[in-house]
């Protein structure tokens, strides 16, 4: 079952002006026998409530101030035409610092900047690749038999999971949960990106979300203590 494992997931209403985030509390575990760390909960919780607000409401309206949105108005539209626009150099810049993010670089709250975690698992999986490498040489196998299991394993995990999270939905996200766990880092791993996201924001005209040098994810994270501090049952799933 590919969702086995899963450690959060997103429930839009249906017309995506309200939904629902389910996530692990810390200390849970995966099928798999990972542990959920602190810093695993916080950022899934971020990521998940990040598909709501990259998504914008659905039904074409602004309940906020009753004026009709444009289809383009929402962070998923605006990431969609970084995707897609090759010309624009601003949009290149953006592009590659969210792909940057997602495959170089490990990210830490402010309130314990020792505990960190990578946006996405690349280099654990390319590391995971490498050591079959290695064992494979080792035990004399051919290096042309190495070279197609190689080529097996970019062909049937790698490049899957990679377009799994360079499409548009998850494009959005990453830049957008970091920048909610912890705005100063996120300034400085991506510029060009949290700029137009503050821009994208604003010209939403939403008095209820706004984006600040302060992070959500302080209170996020205070809020997740208490109840942790409460809960028993590690399994139990958190619910906001």
């Amino acid at each position: 079952d590919k969702n086995r494992n899963i450690r959060g997931l997103f429930r839009s209403s249906q017309k995506g002006t309200s939904g629902r985030v389910f996530g692990l509390l810390p200390g849970a575990q995966l099928p798999s026998g990972q542990k959920i760390t602190s810093i695993d909960a916080l950022s899934t919780f971020l990521h998940e409530a990040s598909h709501g607000i990259a998504k914008g409401s659905f039904d074409g309206s602004n309940q906020y101030t009753s004026a009709a949105l444009m289809s383009n108005n929402n962070w998923e539209a605006v990431i969609d035409g970084i995707i897609n626009d090759r010309t624009d150099a601003t949009k290149a810049a953006v592009r590659d610092e969210i792909i940057d993010l997602q495959e170089n670089r490990d990210v830490a709250t402010v309130l314990n900047p020792e505990e960190k975690r990578s946006v996405r698992a690349t280099r654990e999986k390319m590391a995971q690749k490498e050591q079959l490498r290695s064992m494979m040489q080792q035990e004399g196998a051919p290096s042309d038999v190495i070279d197609a299991r190689m080529q097996e394993i970019d062909m049937e995990y790698m490049r899957p999971y990679r377009a799994y999270y360079q499409q548009r939905s998850e494009f959005a996200v990453d830049p957008l949960w970091v920048y909610l766990i912890n705005p100063k880092l996120a300034k400085k791993l991506m510029p060009e990106t949290t700029k137009l996201i503050a821009e994208n924001f604003r010209a939403a005209k939403n008095p209820k979300l706004q984006f600040y040098a302060h992070p959500i994810g302080v209170a996020v994270a205070a809020m997740m203590a208490m109840l942790f501090q409460g809960e028993e049952d590690e399994q139990e799933r958190f619910v906001a």
